[in-house]
């Protein structure tokens, strides 16, 4: 019974983080495509490439934390986390959706972690 409830938490980070991970890589296509639409319309501005490159790689790093708590919820807890904060810089406040979904997720893998007790 208690294993099915871990299970159940560990899951649910699981899905939680991938959908995070998915809203984020949609998110970071759509921000880089009208950024880039912007700049090609203003021949004075540039094309930045920085906003794409830490985008997609925030993005996998939730997606690998997502799928990594099923066996290692402190390190998909942490993994998701570092994506929830970091994409903040790359997407600003459009970060907030995914953020929010990855915080969740976060949550939840580090609520189902295994606690060690020390029998002294």
């Amino acid at each position: 019974m208690f294993f099915g409830l871990k299970l159940a938490g560990r899951l649910g980070a699981m899905v939680l983080g991938l959908i995070g991970a998915l809203v984020a890589l949609i998110t970071t296509l759509g921000y880089v495509a009208v950024h880039n639409i912007y700049a090609a319309a203003n021949s004075g501005a540039s094309l930045d490439t920085v906003h794409w490159e830490a985008g997609l790689a925030l993005t996998a790093v939730g997606a690998l934390g997502a799928i990594l708590s099923l066996l290692f919820p402190r390190l998909a807890a942490f993994l998701m986390l570092v994506a929830t904060v970091g994409l903040f810089w790359p997407l600003g406040l459009y970060a907030v959706p995914a953020s929010v979904l990855l915080a969740l997720g976060t949550l939840l893998a580090y609520v189902d972690r295994t606690v060690r007790h020390n029998n002294d």
